[in-house]
């Protein structure tokens, strides 16, 4: 077995290899090819099989980086003004509100059951506003796979998108709270909640400048390899510069393909050669992605961590029910919405280990959201695809 894992590129080779038949052998039974992806990374993770090559594990954050980059640029696409007008107030309002929903039920319901978890205030709410968050990647692969398209498909990228800047404000807010709770050092609340808003427009605005220059170069090349060239090459420099100077790189790139798809002619040649060109990064993201989830922390959890799990899906599910009345939502597309936003990823994670920094007494926390990470990752593809499908928007030919 060594021998698999000393070697990067055997390694990179038999995993994917194993990847690509699997979902090939699953193909029959409508398996979200996301999902095999995912598992695959997780049983041959150091937690289990130890099979990873070390060498791909310590570029694992180079790799999630390149490919959240890929996947925002992408769904950048749909923030034509076409769609965002068929988007438009409600769809806002819902997506912020369902955000904030679920914030809310994982908190109360974490309040009600605490005479017997007997947790400090601060730590239920921080679960709470850490449950707002979706992981936008793996919702995203599962429309692409199956060519999804339709006012509900475009109304949900809204919502995953948003739903992170939402969850960015609530967190940062509730920090500041919990620090007085705790009787921290005093905070100016209003610059901690003005920060993450700076920090939202200042990576919004780069990118759409860097979309713009992206949109008059191809306007004067052509061919899909030029295409592709220049774009990768803007998208590198958009996430080095996010990275340097602490921004969004998720926004700015999302902002960059939102600008690219309203500014440009050659917008749909653009898209096309990015989405040719991304499957086999898109392989190696989500076997990584499943091999850094330590499948071994599901037993530590306790009660605890089950029913977050448990309240943070009843309140993925129903928020956008609920949010949907108030933003007159035609009730269908408010109904399956939520099956579509159960994954988290990485923002989750990142919200964790900052909370285990500021307060260690809470590094629990961190085992928690592992958890809901791992079965948001496995459950969450597949209510994907079951959401897309009973909207009729989705198709069995896949891509």
């Amino acid at each position: 077995m060594e021998i698999i894992s000393s070697n990067i590129f055997l390694n990179i080779g038999i995993i994917g290899s194993i990847a690509l038949a699997g979902s090939m052998l699953l193909k029959k039974y409508n398996y979200p090819a996301v999902l095999v992806y995912i598992v695959l990374g997780m049983i041959v993770s150091p937690s289990l099989l130890n099979l990873i090559s070390p060498t791909l594990m310590s570029y694992d954050s180079i790799i999630a980086q390149i490919g959240l980059s890929f996947i925002a640029f992408s769904i950048g696409e749909t923030f034509s003004a076409k769609n965002l007008k068929l988007v438009g107030k409600p769809g806002a309002i819902l997506s912020i509100l369902q955000s904030v929903f679920t914030a809310v039920i994982v908190a109360a319901g974490l309040l009600l059951l605490n005479p017997w978890f007997r947790l400090p205030i601060p730590a239920i709410l921080i679960l709470g506003t850490i449950a707002a968050a979706t992981g936008p990647a793996s919702t995203f692969m599962v429309i692409r796979e199956y060519r999804a398209k339709g006012p509900f498909t475009n109304l949900l990228l809204a919502a995953v998108s948003i739903d992170d800047v939402v969850g960015i404000i609530l967190f940062n807010t509730i920090i500041v709270v919990s620090g007085f709770m705790l009787g921290g050092t005093p905070v100016n609340i209003g610059f901690s909640i003005l920060y993450p808003l700076i920090d939202i427009v200042v990576s919004v605005s780069l990118g759409l400048i860097l979309g713009l220059l992206l949109a008059y170069a191809c306007q004067r090349i052509h061919g899909n390899s030029s295409y592709l060239l220049f774009t990768l090459v803007m998208l590198l420099f958009a996430t080095g510069l996010c990275l340097t100077f602490k921004l969004s790189y998720l926004l700015c790139c999302m902002a960059l393909g939102g600008a690219m798809s309203n500014f440009s002619q050659k917008s749909s040649e653009v898209f096309s050669a990015i989405e040719n060109f991304s499957p086999p990064i898109m392989l190696m993201f989500f076997i990584v992605s499943g091999a850094n989830l330590d499948i071994t922390t599901l037993p530590s959890v306790g009660w605890i961590g089950l029913a977050t799990i448990i309240l943070r899906s009843i309140g993925k599910i129903w928020s956008p029910q609920w949010a949907g009345k108030i933003a007159k939502i035609p009730p269908k597309i408010s109904k399956y919405l939520g099956y579509a936003m159960l994954p988290q990823a990485g923002v989750p994670i990142g919200f964790a280990l900052t909370v285990k920094s500021i307060f260690p007494e809470f590094d629990f926390i961190l085992t928690i959201v592992i958890a809901n990470v791992i079965y948001s990752q496995i459950v969450g593809p597949l209510l994907a695809k079951y959401a897309l499908f009973q909207m009729g928007e989705a198709t069995l030919e896949k891509a």
